[in-house]
């Protein structure tokens, strides 16, 4: 006698070869859609890694003598690793915090732009806001209005040429130089805060524009060895 007996309301599962035939077609569909969304995560969290950025120094380049701004990268330190009783100690916690705020002094990398790749990387962005497919996109994406409004009228130094007569006098150019730097700073702080995962914290469905303007910003502040392109892009 069989230990279980299937009661009469009970039908066996059986999936037909066209039921089969439909969920590979639907899978292999999705694929495209998934890669992309693998692309936007990537993008993302590389900006969330990003915690701070600053312009404290620059230098001329001798072949040309175009002012090249150094980018100071900090990132965002992550706990690895589950957790002992040994590093739940207070004053084990204490030490490590000051020694990474020690560490934390000098930037993860740096990166030389001259400020003509600034004005580029403004402009990329803004043809991204105002291309997209739908012409009231702007007018209901959250995410899309607020970066438009931190490269429409947020901080940015004017492209007043340093090779001009008045940039001749030293003390002048420097501190035209150092209002620069300072509006730079300003500006990569704002955009990469107002680029960030904002779409995928309030549950929202990430936009295209969402994508490209994180790909856009996630390649201008990589570090150079480590810069790559999504394929299919």
């Amino acid at each position: 006698m069989p230990l279980f007996r299937k009661e009469p309301h009970e039908k066996e599962d059986h999936v037909s070869l066209e039921d089969a035939e439909d969920r590979t077609s639907n899978l292999l569909d999705s694929g495209p859609r998934l890669s992309r969304l693998s692309c936007n995560t990537r993008y993302a969290v590389s900006l969330n890694q990003i915690d701070q950025i600053e312009i404290n120094n620059t230098r001329v380049r001798e072949k040309d003598g175009v002012t090249l701004y150094v980018l100071d990268i900090y990132m965002r330190y992550v706990q690895t690793g589950i957790p002992t009783k040994r590093n739940l100690n207070y004053h084990d916690t204490e030490n490590e915090l000051v020694k990474q705020r020690e560490k934390d002094k000098n930037p993860h990398y740096q990166i030389e732009y001259r400020f003509r790749d600034f004005y580029e990387l403004r402009r990329q962005i803004k043809h991204i806001l105002h291309t997209p497919e739908d012409p009231l996109h702007n007018k209901w994406c959250r995410y899309c209005t607020r970066v438009s409004w931190i490269v429409e009228f947020g901080t940015f130094s004017s492209r007043c040429l340093l090779d001009q007569p008045l940039m001749k006098i030293e003390l002048y150019r420097k501190t035209r130089v150092k209002a620069r730097c300072l509006h730079l700073t300003e500006f990569l702080n704002d955009l990469v805060q107002g680029a960030k995962d904002a779409p995928y914290c309030s549950g929202e469905t990430p936009c295209d524009g969402f994508s490209r303007v994180s790909y856009v910003l996630k390649e201008f502040l990589a570090e150079p060895s480590l810069r790559e392109s999504c394929t299919g892009w």
